[in-house]
């Protein structure tokens, strides 16, 4: 019972870590070059956000 417990919560754990791990990402991102650099331009967190989303999708293979 453990084991299969065990085995359903890591497959959801992958399954939501690929779903919404780019959208985290890319969020801790945006706040932390706000709070580091505030008079920073916003495109870097586009180009972050569409390097994770290509990340995510070509070695997060679940």
């Amino acid at each position: 019972m453990m084991k299969s417990l065990k085995t359903f919560l890591l497959w959801q754990l992958r399954f939501l870590s690929s779903l919404y791990g780019p959208v985290f990402l890319t969020i801790i991102f945006s706040l932390l070059q706000g709070y580091f650099f505030p008079d920073s331009p916003v495109w870097p967190i586009g180009v972050f956000a569409i390097v994770m989303v290509f990340i995510f999708t070509r070695y997060c293979k679940w």
